[in-house]
């Protein structure tokens, strides 16, 4: 299971996709996160709406659960994106308590 959590305020109202390999799986707002289950492999989350969204590879392995923070990153006046922080479990699971959960993207 992944967890990815938004780490800007309720207030932002601007969504960020979350990018998983090539697939918009969610949009995450401030206040918010989203929990997928993903098989055992290599995966790399990415967002879209900047040129220095810079990718992280995490390797899942089977019964694990990871927590990854999503940190907004602006341009010169403009949202330029996110990148994602690998935090660990006891971090993850209380930022988690404080957002609302959004659905995964179904095409």
């Amino acid at each position: 299971m992944v967890y990815i959590y938004a780490d800007f305020a309720p207030i932002h109202t601007h969504n960020i996709p979350v990018v998983i390999g090539t697939q918009i799986v969610a949009q995450l707002g401030g206040g918010t996160f989203l929990l997928t289950g993903l098989a055992p492999g290599k995966y790399t989350f990415t967002s879209v709406g900047g040129a220095n969204n810079p990718p992280l590879t995490l390797n899942v392995q089977a019964g694990r659960v990871y927590f990854l923070r999503m940190h907004q990153l602006w341009g010169y006046g403009y949202l330029g994106g996110a990148e994602y922080i690998a935090v660990n479990e006891s971090e993850g699971k209380k930022e988690v308590l404080k957002r609302r959960r959004v659905p995964l993207v179904t095409n």
